[in-house]
């Protein structure tokens, strides 16, 4: 989608918006001054939403009468906006609020104040279909860690390489139990680069891939990749979090 035909909300105050988000749009962006719409109400969003299409908001969390997130949580069982890229914008930098959000599938979350580089990188990342969202692949470049188990037992474990909503992919200690399309358990450490803050949880997985590296230094390490099976919602909603974390 064109920039310049972009129809963009934004919900926040309109000190901020007339002096801060959409001169970052119109004069630096490049998206189209008419085709940006403001308010400072999340009642007002949400029948400016119902009246006409858009095709992204940007939202800060405090706002009057809806807060950012009571909209996010409408928009996303409405009958016809609940795939809308919802963007939060907001001082609100609590990982609990991050949580929250993600849980309600937010499509980006960005704290202010925050560089031209990582808005404008944030909304690509927002307006991108849900397939491709779907199919992006993360680097990983952080100390995060997979460990893989059955039924409590550990196979091996070792560093993720590259993560996505659809699999992971690692470099383990090889294991002669593991096969290709064994079913196991698939226990994610991920630190949050930021907070400090560690999330961690369990998924159901698939070995679809062995690959040996060329580790001179660890000939007994190879790359494994898993395709995660079988997501309850609990599961599912941790993924978008690390998601967030990793793209922040």
């Amino acid at each position: 989608m064109q920039k310049e035909t972009l129809k963009i909300l934004i919900i926040d105050d309109p000190e901020v918006i007339n002096k801060t988000i959409r001169p970052s749009l119109v004069e630096q962006l490049g998206f189209a001054d008419q085709n940006i719409v403001g308010t400072n109400s999340g009642k007002k969003a949400l029948e400016i939403l119902t009246a006409a299409p858009f095709d992204l908001v940007l939202c800060e969390w405090d706002v009057p009468e809806i807060s950012g997130l009571e909209l996010l949580k409408i928009i996303r069982k409405h009958d016809t906006l609940s795939d809308l890229p919802f963007m939060m914008v907001t001082s609100v930098g609590d990982q609990k609020c991050i949580l929250q959000a993600a849980q309600e599938k937010v499509s980006q979350y960005i704290v202010k104040p925050f560089t031209l580089e990582s808005f404008s990188l944030k909304i690509n990342q927002a307006i991108l279909s849900k397939e491709q969202r779907e199919n992006k692949r993360y680097q990983v470049t952080k100390v995060n860690e997979l460990t893989v188990l059955n039924n409590g037992k550990v196979y091996t474990a070792g560093k993720m390489i590259n993560f996505s909503k659809g699999g992971v992919s690692a470099k383990l200690v090889v294991s002669r139990e593991l096969a290709i399309y064994d079913k196991v358990e698939l226990k994610i450490s991920v630190v949050d680069s930021v907070s400090g803050q560690k999330f961690v949880n369990t998924i159901q997985g698939e070995l679809i891939r062995i690959e040996r590296t060329t580790d001179a230094t660890n000939p007994k390490t190879a790359y494994y990749s898993f395709m995660f099976v079988g997501l309850d919602r609990v599961q599912k909603t941790f993924l978008e979090t690390i998601i967030l974390l990793l793209e922040r």
